[in-house]
């Protein structure tokens, strides 16, 4: 437990390549995507993880791994940081090899701009 072979590939988190299986288990995964509002208008944006498959098939979105945060209007734009640990079992998701974080509008406009200190942490549990 601790050490995970999951690997970034394509904008998304890899349990399996070339058909072979990476990686099984639990993990605990936490992220921290500080986003900067470059628009001067109100906007209400959304944080989320989704299992897929490489062919394009997508599942639901992950129990508890969403963070919603209300962005104010402000004419230098505004930061917001949207912190979350969620828990994903590779068991559960049959079919899907890949881990997908969305950035999602809800409501507003949206030109957000993802920052460099931004972090997404995996722990293998079991």
């Amino acid at each position: 437990a601790g050490t995970s072979v999951v690997v970034p590939v394509a904008n998304s988190f890899e349990f399996m390549h070339n058909g072979n299986r990476t990686d099984t288990g639990k993990y605990m995964i936490s992220y921290n995507i500080t986003m900067h509002n470059q628009l001067a208008a109100r906007a209400c944006v959304g944080v989320h993880a989704r299992p897929f498959n490489s062919s394009g098939g997508g599942g639901s979105t992950i129990p508890g791994s969403r963070s919603v945060l209300y962005y104010r209007f402000n004419t230098y734009g505004e930061y917001n940081t949207h912190a979350c640990t969620f828990y994903f079992d590779t068991t559960s998701f049959s079919g899907f090899d890949h881990l997908r974080f969305y950035v999602e509008q809800l409501d507003g406009s949206v030109n957000h701009a993802i920052q460099a200190n931004s972090t997404i942490t995996f722990h293998k549990l079991s």
